[in-house]
């Protein structure tokens, strides 16, 4: 099992920074390997699926989302695709005068992946270190679209 986890503080609230970031509809507005994402059947509560169609070295993978929680302050989902499943949790908690995002994923791998796990775990985090970088941008955005709407 291959566990990712990374923070990102910002001055948006909790509020606006959880509508944000636990609309899956948004992932491809800050994670840098989703390139789409359709939700399948819901409505972004628990049961809600979603297809993400994500990116890897050049390479279009679809994932199989489905919510288990959320989305109040948190979202949990599963992915899966033909040879990885994982467990992803995105948090915001209040810090300060800002939020907390917390992101922890877990990720298993199923043959041919188990052969180059170690290859594919550099990969996905690397993705996910820019990614955070990316919500960060975004969440930058939000925060100072409510300064202005204030």
């Amino acid at each position: 099992m291959h566990s990712i986890s990374m923070e990102v503080r910002t001055s948006a609230s909790p509020a606006a920074a959880s509508a944000f970031v636990t609309d899956l509809d948004r992932l491809p507005q800050w994670s840098v390997c989703v390139a789409s994402s359709t939700r399948t059947s819901g409505e972004g509560d628990p049961g809600s699926e979603y297809l993400l169609r994500c990116r890897y070295l050049g390479i279009t993978i679809s994932v199989h989302c489905v919510i288990t929680e959320g989305p109040d302050r948190a979202v949990r989902f599963t992915a899966r695709t033909w040879s990885a499943a994982g467990r992803v949790v995105l948090e915001v908690r209040p810090q300060g005068e800002g939020s907390l995002v917390t992101l922890n994923s877990d990720y298993e791998y199923q043959w041919p992946l188990t052969l180059v796990e170690a290859v594919i775990a550099h990969i996905l985090d690397r993705a996910w270190r820019d990614s955070a970088r990316q919500l960060g941008l975004a969440l930058d955005a939000v925060a100072q679209a409510e300064r202005n709407a204030a």
